[in-house]
C-alpha cells in the first residue's frame, strides 16, 4: 500500500511540475504578446503625433500665407 501510495505521489508530483511548467511558458508568451503590442501601439501614436503636427503647421502657415497674398494683391 506504501508502494501505491508512493508512486501516486510521485505520478502527482510530476504532472503538477508538467503543469507549472506549461503555465509558466505560457504566462511568458502571453507577457511578450502584451510587451510587443504595446510597442506596437506606441509606434501607431508617434506616428499619429507626427502627423497631426505636420497638419498643425500646414494648417498654420498656408491660411497665414493666403492672407498676406491677399493683402498685397488688394493694397496694390
Amino acid at each position: 500500500m506504501d508502494a501505491l501510495c508512493k508512486d501516486t505521489r510521485q505520478g502527482l508530483d510530476e504532472t503538477l511540475g508538467n503543469v507549472n511548467k506549461a503555465v509558466r511558458q505560457y504566462i511568458t508568451v502571453v507577457q511578450n504578446d502584451i510587451s510587443e503590442a504595446h510597442r506596437q501601439h506606441e509606434r501607431y501614436w508617434a506616428s499619429q503625433r507626427r502627423r497631426n503636427i505636420w497638419i498643425s503647421i500646414y494648417l498654420a502657415v498656408v491660411p497665414t500665407i493666403v492672407l498676406f497674398d491677399t493683402l498685397i494683391h488688394l493694397f496694390k
